[in-house]
């Protein structure tokens, strides 16, 4: 679940913002969340609540998260398109079966395009993890 570290991550990030501005409470933070970074977004959020709530600068703080929808391209042919699980190689199927978070995190490793079946492939979206705002107050 690396979930949790990510949210201490964004959790410390804030609390450096807030120290920097001598500002004492933050009110809203929005976050993109690509759907390829394997988070949970319910959970992410769970987690940055659990360790808001006993934060007194962070009482109260909303939480938005946008999902970032995945795009691919291929570096050989040029295609760009939206990750489908038919676009697979064979060797995926292997990795669905297990439950190793480890495992998993190659998922978008081998995908192949759709157009020349090249595994020459870019992530253009969809694989990022941003502190996009933050509303701080006095």
């Amino acid at each position: 679940m690396h979930e949790l570290s990510m949210a201490l991550a964004i959790f410390e990030t804030v609390q450096k913002i807030l120290r920097e501005n001598e500002c004492k409470k933050v009110a809203e933070i929005e976050l993109d969340l690509g759907e390829t970074t394997l988070i949970n977004d319910t959970q992410f959020k769970l987690a940055l609540e659990t360790i808001f709530e006993d934060e007194l600068p962070f009482k109260n703080c909303k939480i938005k998260i946008n999902t970032i929808e995945a795009i691919f391209g291929c570096k050989k042919c040029g295609n760009i398109w939206k990750p489908n699980l038919s676009y697979r190689s064979p060797m995926i199927s292997h990795l669905e079966n297990l439950s190793c978070v480890h495992c998993m995190d190659t998922h978008f490793t081998f995908m192949i395009c759709p157009s020349c079946n090249s595994n020459e492939i870019d992530i253009k979206s969809g694989d990022e993890c941003i502190l996009k705002m933050i509303k701080i107050m006095g």
